[in-house]
């Protein structure tokens, strides 16, 4: 009898243990799904939700502080890739926290050996609806330092090789002993030019003083005679004014003139335009001329008689 208690009270035992296992298993899943789907929501259920656009996270994490101005307002909830438009960043700001429009977002380090946060530098005016995305930046840490002193190195490195050939050649150059006599010769070409223009100035000195005299003296001559030739430059420009008016009134009477001539029925008029006259005009002084040839000629003999 004893036999067959114990054995129900182990398979009992048995029993107890297989469903507490079973309770657990199923409890620590349903924990598990618990937190998958409501791994989103807060106690306070107030926080703003905002989407920030990077050109890249920069090592950005899930669960990064947020600042604005300096001063802590939320945490990173989600950081993506949003195709090849940079990186879509979701934070969560504390509640009662606005941000203003005109607001910058940069990434920065927080701290110096390692961590990364969004500084949010706040703008001016009405407040920004979370619903459009902030475009922000990247500042530089340690490794983009080093990235830039790399670059910096390669430039280093490629100035000291051209320098080294610069070097080089200008070793070449004074290396070279027909240059540098060349060089000498023609330095010792300048001091013999220098020293010849020296006496050429020294001995001619006096001569330089003259010309430079005259010329003083030419100039200051000039200048009289300009002050005053200028009244009877003035006199003869006027004149040569009240000239040109007088020519031009003349001209005016003659056109005048030409058209009287043109438009009245006088001697004049005749003479010029009527062909009739002009025949017998011409027929007489041919007449007058033929006079005057027989009275040179001596065959006309006029007769007085007293």
């Amino acid at each position: 009898m004893r036999k067959g208690r114990s054995e129900d009270t182990v398979k009992e035992q048995r029993s107890n243990e297989i469903k507490v296992g079973i309770t657990v298993i199923v409890g620590v899943i349903l924990l598990l799904l618990g937190f998958s789907i409501f791994k989103e929501w807060t106690l306070t259920g107030g926080n703003s939700r905002y989407a920030f656009r990077f050109p890249s996270s920069a090592g950005l994490q899930v669960g990064d502080p947020v600042s604005i101005n300096g001063v802590k307002s939320g945490k990173v909830v989600d950081v993506a890739l949003d195709g090849g438009e940079g990186v879509l960043v979701h934070a969560e700001l504390e509640e009662g926290t606005v941000i203003a429009q005109g607001a910058y977002p940069t990434i920065q380090m927080l701290e110096l050996m390692g961590g990364k946060k969004i500084e949010i530098r706040q703008g001016g005016g009405a407040p920004h609806d979370p619903s459009v995305e902030l475009i922000g930046g990247v500042d530089p840490d340690i490794a983009g330092a080093f990235a830039v002193l790399g670059t910096l190195q390669t430039k280093v490195d490629t100035l000291a090789t051209k320098a080294g050939t610069l070097l080089d050649n200008a070793n070449a150059i004074v290396g070279d002993a027909e240059m540098v006599a060349a060089i000498k010769e023609s330095v010792g070409h300048l001091r013999v030019i220098s020293s010849d223009m020296r006496t050429l100035l020294g001995t001619n000195r006096d001569e330089i003083n003259e010309i430079a005299t005259t010329l003083a003296r030419v100039s200051r001559r000039t200048d009289t005679l300009l002050a005053e030739l200028s009244p009877r430059l003035d006199r003869g420009l006027g004149s040569a004014e009240r000239l040109a008016g007088r020519a031009d009134t003349l001209l005016g009477d003659v056109q005048s003139l030409v058209g009287e001539i043109r438009n009245s029925r006088g001697l004049l008029h005749t003479v010029l335009h009527d062909t009739t006259f002009v025949r017998r005009f011409d027929n007489t002084l041919l007449r007058v001329d033929s006079v005057l040839n027989i009275i040179m000629d001596g065959q006309l003999k006029i007769r007085l008689r007293l």
